[in-house]
């Protein structure tokens, strides 16, 4: 909660994190003081809110437990044991174009921390139409599930981009706030290459 008397706006751009990991950016909006960030049930000991280059004024911070929460029953946990075809040696990464500092590789570098300046994520270059991310496998696999960890400490781009295991589309992402991953069901499909991409402004993410 941030103060109600004056100075909301200062608190946009703050970002949230759990033991180092983000998991949120506060986005204002006019007469803004309440902002709640989902964490996804990310377990951690360490929260803290930061901001750059201007006043943190914070008038309550709370942190919710939901204690009927079972993550047996969660489905779109991430299962760690699962195989990750993307990390592979033998993957080849590509991309449509890509920023200085957020060159394609860096979408499989294991870093899911959502926070684009600590240098782990992906980013296109903003251009006009068409433009991809690829990881493209030594031979043809079973794609199960697309996990996409997006950038959290400002709008991704992710919104309406599109997932395909080969050239069969898989889903469409639509975006939420306060996702920490997004989960796509492939349904198996046999594929020799994932492909994410979008049609406008730029695409970013921070793991696959």
């Amino acid at each position: 909660m941030g103060r109600a008397d004056c100075c909301g706006d200062r608190l946009e751009g703050a970002v949230i994190t759990l033991d180092n990991r983000t998991i949120g950016a506060l986005t204002y909006e006019d007469g803004q003081t309440m902002w709640t960030i989902d964490a996804n049930y990310v377990q951690g000991r360490y929260l803290r809110v930061s901001l750059d280059n201007e006043y943190l004024t914070l008038c309550e911070v709370r942190a919710m437990v939901d204690y009927n929460y079972n993550p047996a029953t969660d489905p779109n946990l991430v299962d760690n044991t699962v195989e990750n075809l993307a990390s592979a040696d033998s993957v080849v990464i590509t991309s449509s174009s890509e920023q200085v500092g957020g060159e394609a590789i860096n979408a499989v570098n294991g870093q899911v921390d959502g926070n684009y300046y600590r240098g782990g994520c992906f980013s296109s270059g903003v251009q006009q139409g068409f433009h991809w991310w690829r990881a493209t496998f030594n031979e043809v696999k079973e794609i199960g599930k697309v996990v996409i960890y997006p950038r959290l400490d400002k709008s991704s781009g992710l919104d309406g981009a599109e997932v395909r295991a080969g050239e069969e589309l898989c889903a469409t992402v639509a975006y939420d706030a306060d996702k920490l991953w997004y989960t796509v069901n492939c349904d198996g499909k046999m594929a020799d290459s994932v492909t994410i991409s979008g049609e406008y402004g730029w695409l970013q993410f921070c793991e696959v």
